[in-house]
C-alpha cells in the first residue's frame, strides 16, 4: 500500500511548559486579537512549513520555535507576509508569494510550486466573489495526489487549503491546513461516493487494469495544534469550491550576514 509521510514529524512538537502539555504544529488561536484568531490559518501553516524546515535554511534565518511563545513569534512574522485580506487568504497566490517574501527577508531563498483545484461546476455563493472568471483546468485526482505524493517524498509539509470541505467533516471550509502524510488505509469498501446533489469531478475514481476502483487515499493533516485525518480523495470528488495546494522548498540561500 502507498504510504508518504514527512521524515521527522517529532520536529513539530511545540511544548507549552506554563501548561505542561504539548503541541503537534501550531494553533491560529495562539493569536492575540479577534481578526488574527479568526483569519490566522494561512500564516499559521506557513509557520508550520518554516518551523519544520527550519535546518534547511541558513543558521539562525528562521528563528527557533519549539514552545508555544517562540512559535507564536513565528506565526507574527509570518502574518506580516502571508497577510489575511477581507476575504482571509482564499488563493495559493497569496500564500507563495507571502513565504517566498518571507524567505527573501531572511536571505533566504525557496522555490514555490503550486496546484489550484477550482471549483468542478457551479461554487457556492460564498465562494462566488473571490473565484477567478477563468480559473484554469481542473486538475485530476491523480494529479492532486502525485503533487502531494512528490512533496512528501522530498520531506516537505504540503499547505492545503480547503474552500469547501464536502463530505469531510474533519477539514473546516475556507481554511489552510497542513499535510504531513498520505496513504491508502485498509477498509474493504471504504470507496466513498458523491452525495447525489453533488457532480463527481471529471477524472475522480479512475480505475485500474483490473476494471476496480483505485482505493482512496487518506491525508494526516496540522490543526489546531493537533494530528487530524481526512480522506483527500472524498474531498476532490465532493468539495463545491475546491482550494489549492503549495508546497515550499528551500534552494541555496545566502548567509544573513551576507546581506549587510
Amino acid at each position: 500500500m502507498e504510504d508518504h509521510r514527512i521524515a521527522h514529524p517529532e520536529k513539530l512538537k511545540i511544548r507549552d511548559p506554563w501548561r505542561d502539555r504539548e503541541y503537534i504544529g501550531g494553533n491560529q488561536l495562539w493569536y492575540t486579537g479577534v481578526i488574527k484568531r479568526l483569519a490566522g490559518c494561512g500564516p499559521t501553516s506557513a509557520a508550520n512549513i518554516f518551523h519544520y524546515l527550519e535546518d534547511r535554511f541558513p543558521a539562525g534565518a528562521i528563528p527557533p520555535a519549539e514552545t508555544k511563545s517562540d512559535f507564536r513569534r513565528l506565526m507574527d512574522e509570518l502574518w506580516k507576509h502571508v497577510t489575511p485580506t477581507h476575504h482571509g487568504v482564499y488563493c495559493t497566490g497569496i500564500f507563495y508569494n507571502g513565504c517566498d517574501n518571507y524567505a527573501r527577508e531572511k536571505g533566504a531563498e525557496v522555490e514555490c510550486r503550486w496546484l489550484d483545484v477550482p471549483p468542478p461546476n457551479e461554487p457556492t455563493p460564498q465562494a462566488r466573489p473571490i473565484l477567478p472568471k477563468d480559473p484554469g483546468p481542473l486538475p485530476s485526482l491523480d494529479e492532486v495526489l502525485a503533487f502531494v505524493r512528490d512533496a512528501l517524498d522530498e520531506d516537505l509539509p504540503v499547505a492545503f487549503l480547503s474552500l469547501e470541505s464536502g463530505t469531510e467533516a474533519s477539514i473546516d471550509r475556507w481554511h489552510w491546513i497542513t499535510i504531513i502524510a498520505l496513504y491508502q488505509k485498509e477498509e474493504p469498501g471504504a470507496q466513498t461516493g458523491a452525495p447525489e446533489a453533488i457532480d463527481p469531478m471529471p477524472g475522480a475514481g479512475q480505475n485500474d487494469e483490473s476494471g476496480a476502483p483505485d482505493p482512496d487515499m487518506y491525508i494526516d493533516f496540522l490543526d489546531a495544534g493537533i494530528v487530524r485525518t481526512a480522506n483527500l480523495s472524498s474531498w476532490y470528488r465532493t468539495s463545491r469550491d475546491g482550494g489549492g495546494f503549495v508546497a515550499v522548498r528551500p534552494v541555496e540561500s545566502r548567509p544573513i550576514d551576507a546581506q549587510r
